[in-house]
């Protein structure tokens, strides 16, 4: 009898040992697996930011150059969504005069920034062209990745408002594949320089998903905040302001 207690037992010593090698091996490539997905969908967003600055960089000489009406990039979407639309933010300037004279620089008064925005797949975070720069956002907020082209430098006495707009269908791409897309002008929605002036106002009538990246990028370039949705340039020096929106379609 007790040779064969000792059979059961090896027997079992052996069930119990297998089984916590199996459960390892099984808990070892459930973790892998999933270390593995979080470090590609990570990638994909850092490949993704990079894309859309460079394209942002291609896209913005249809603002800085007058003589460019189309400029091209790519983007490689890995399984992610692209959607432009004419919706997003809604943007207002206000230029204030030594004189107390208010003068808008807008044709049509204000301005709607548009939206370009690439989602990545099976994630909630996004990535933006917005006014020129491009912004990162997720569920827990959002950050300026490359600063749209607004500056307000009062020691110099110059300030710069320029600005992409979007003006173009509602819809959207989803692929695994490398995709062009195309900026092409639409008009000058404004390129009008202000002298002798005492202040400059940005207001978001209609605020941007990444307003929180704006009110830091628009802070870290001199603008002092009233509320998070209107911003200020003024001083003793501010004598000057240039104000500059182009209106692009985007073409794919």
């Amino acid at each position: 009898m007790r040779g064969d207690d000792r059979a059961v037992s090896e027997v079992l010593g052996f069930v119990l040992v297998f089984g916590i090698i199996i459960g390892s091996v099984g808990l070892l490539a459930f973790v892998g697996f999933e270390a593995m997905t979080e470090y590609q969908e990570g990638e994909q967003l850092r490949n993704a930011e990079r894309g859309m600055v460079a394209l942002a960089d291609n896209f913005n000489d249809v603002l800085r150059s007058d003589g460019i009406d189309e400029r091209a990039g790519e983007l490689a979407l890995r399984e992610g969504t692209i959607t432009t639309g004419s919706g997003g933010a809604v943007l207002n300037v206000t230029v204030e005069t030594s004189d107390g004279a208010e003068v808008h620089p807008l044709e049509s008064g204000n301005v709607s920034l548009g939206t370009f925005q690439y989602s990545a797949g099976g994630r909630e975070d996004t990535i933006a062209y917005e006014g020129g720069g491009v912004f990162r956002g997720d569920p827990s907020g959002n950050v300026t990745i490359s600063e749209p082209p607004v500056r307000c430098d009062a020691d110099s006495g110059a300030v710069v408002v320029s600005l992409v707009a979007i003006e173009a269908d509602d819809q959207s791409l989803a692929s695994s594949n490398v995709q062009e897309f195309t900026a092409v002008k639409q008009r000058d929605e404004s390129q009008t320089v202000v002298t002798d002036v005492e202040e400059v106002r940005l207001e978001f009538l209609e605020p941007s998903p990444y307003q929180n990246g704006w009110e830091r990028s628009l802070t870290n370039d001199g603008w002092s905040t009233v509320d998070g949705d209107v911003f200020t340039c003024n001083g003793d020096d501010v004598g000057r302001v240039s104000v500059h929106v182009v209106v692009i379609d985007i073409e794919y």
